[in-house]
C-alpha cells in the first residue's frame, strides 16, 4: 500500500495505491479523497486491470461518493461533471444517511 498526495491538505487529494508484489493477476486498487473543495468532499474508488495486451489497462470504476453542504453544492458539481464527462450524474442517498429528518438505508 503506498500513500501519496496531490496538491496539499488545505486543497488537494490523498491517493492510496494498493496493489499485490507476489503477483499481476490482481488489480491495483486506487482511492482518491479530496480536501479543500468549497462546499463538498468527494472519494472515488478505482481499479485498474489489465486489458489483455501488454501495457494496457483499463479503469474500473468502484464507487464515486460525494457529500455535500448544501443543494447549491451539489448543483455546482453536476454542472461540472456534465461539462467533462458529458452525462448528468445520478444521486442516491448513502446508505445509513439522515435526509429531510428520516435516516435513508
Amino acid at each position: 500500500m503506498r500513500v501519496g498526495w496531490r496538491g496539499s491538505r488545505a486543497l488537494g487529494a490523498e491517493v492510496t495505491v494498493v496493489n499485490c508484489t507476489e503477483t499481476s493477476a490482481f488489480p491495483v486498487y486506487c482511492d482518491w479523497e479530496t480536501f479543500g473543495l468549497p462546499g463538498m468532499k468527494v472519494r472515488w474508488e478505482y481499479a485498474l486491470e489489465k486489458a489483455g495486451q501488454l501495457g494496457h489497462v483499463a479503469y474500473r470504476h468502484r464507487k464515486l461518493e460525494c457529500t455535500f453542504d448544501g443543494s447549491p453544492d451539489q448543483q455546482r458539481f453536476a454542472e461540472i461533471w456534465r461539462r467533462h464527462i458529458g452525462k448528468t450524474p445520478v444521486f442516491e442517498p448513502a446508505e445509513g444517511m439522515l435526509r429531510d429528518g428520516v435516516w435513508w438505508g
